[in-house]
């Protein structure tokens, strides 16, 4: 049943044209994906309320991720939910790619180079969800969610990370992360090539020598 009713949006997504991209757990599609392990769909903000429409048409309750609760910097915008409980169904939907600030939990968006790649970069699988990242793009985007957001990196995305590890360049993959983690890249490729992630969180709030 999964599979029949996520079949339905992404048909909807191409007989509309949105641009989408599944951001990350790709092999958990259909099956696992549920009300509480939701499906991260980056698209774009411009197709907003095409995307909404479909979403409405097929049944799905939405909510937005409250602005007066929530500080958004530099383009980050709220991301949009999309919930079939009967189902067992959350989709969320990212317009930018944006991560909790370390600061106060700002959200704010990386760097225009980055935006920018993602969409640039994609990989057209021949599963029915069709479009993700690059390797080096998603792993990026899973450093920077687990860092940022979930300030942790829980056994599934250490091995994530050293699955996607191997398929990149890991000089090209620092002088991307320095866009982002400026003088820790270095020390965070370290880190993960060593697969010492435990600590990643603390080793990066801690890091003095900007």
């Amino acid at each position: 049943m999964k599979e029949f009713l996520l079949k339905e949006i992404f048909n909807s997504f191409k007989a509309n044209d949105i641009d989408y991209l599944v951001l990350r757990k790709q092999e958990q599609i259909p099956d696992k994906v549920t009300y509480n392990n939701d499906l991260d769909l980056l698209c774009k903000s411009a197709q907003r309320k095409k995307i909404k429409n479909i979403f409405l048409k097929n049944r799905y309750n939405f909510y937005q991720d409250s602005e007066a609760q929530n500080v958004y910097l530099y383009g980050a915008k709220p991301h949009d939910h999309f919930l079939n409980k009967k189902n067992d169904l959350h989709i969320d939907i990212i317009y930018s790619l944006s991560y909790r600030s370390p600061n106060k939990g700002e959200w704010v968006s990386v760097d225009k180079e980055i935006q920018r790649d993602i969409w640039d970069q994609l990989v057209v699988s021949d599963k029915f969800w069709k479009y993700k990242p690059s390797a080096q793009d998603e792993l990026i985007h899973i450093l920077c969610h687990c860092i940022f957001d979930k300030r942790r990196i829980d056994e599934y995305y250490k091995l994530k990370i050293q699955e996607l590890l191997a398929q990149v360049d890991s000089s090209l993959l620092e002088k991307k992360l320095s866009l982002i983690f400026f003088d820790f890249s270095p020390k965070l490729i370290e880190y993960i090539l060593n697969n010492d992630t435990d600590n990643i969180f603390l080793n990066y709030i801690s890091f003095k020598e900007y």
